[in-house]
């Protein structure tokens, strides 16, 4: 079996499935890369992946406006090469742009240490089970209020805690509207906080 590389998980991304069977990469910039290192290795995907694996590994230590500049420097490069002018680089260029305008947001080296996910399919996917499939059903029309209030129940219930909420809000509710119309010391003679 292969070893699924950039260009491969880039592939999967717009459509086709890899050799692997794996799904697409987690983090955007991996297609952008990946999209560009094929450009620039046409024909050669395994060129194309082990170079765009060295480029994504140093954008997970943090050196994305240094892979920014090397896109960059490359393309240039590759554009003045006599023998390489016929290759379309557009891609190289998407990938130099989207590095550029979010470098800001690419500090996985940080995230990382601080055992942060640094990639969405653990969000999106959390979004499509406690919302989407809720929220989604045929017919459905919630208010604003009316959402939240079930989007919290959903949160409750999806995380476990639906037993402990009950107890919390039945005491809660005990208290506000039974203990409450009782002084102290009727509540302690008849016994009623227990």
């Amino acid at each position: 079996m292969t070893r699924p590389t950039a260009a491969t998980r880039s592939a999967s991304a717009s459509g086709s499935s890899s050799s692997t069977g794996t799904s697409s990469s987690s983090i955007h910039v991996s297609g952008y890369i990946g999209k560009a290192a094929a450009a620039l290795h046409p024909g050669d995907p395994v060129a194309a992946g082990q170079w765009a694996d060295g480029q994504l590994l140093r954008v997970l230590h943090g050196r994305a406006k240094a892979v920014a500049a090397t896109l960059a420097s490359v393309a240039r490069k590759t554009r003045e090469n006599p023998r390489k002018r016929g290759l379309d680089l557009t891609d190289m260029d998407r990938a130099v742009t989207y590095l550029t305008n979010n470098q800001q947001h690419m500090k996985y080296d940080k995230a990382l240490e601080k055992g942060w996910p640094i990639a969405t399919g653990m969000i999106e996917g959390a979004c499509r089970f406690v919302i989407e499939d809720r929220f989604g059903i045929t017919g459905a029309r919630w208010s604003p209020d009316g959402a939240e209030v079930i989007l919290k129940l959903r949160a409750v219930v999806v995380n476990g805690d639906l037993d402990d909420y009950m107890n919390y809000y039945k005491e809660r509710y005990r208290a506000e509207h039974h203990l409450a119309r009782y002084d102290e010391d009727t509540i302690d003679r008849l016994n009623l906080a227990a």
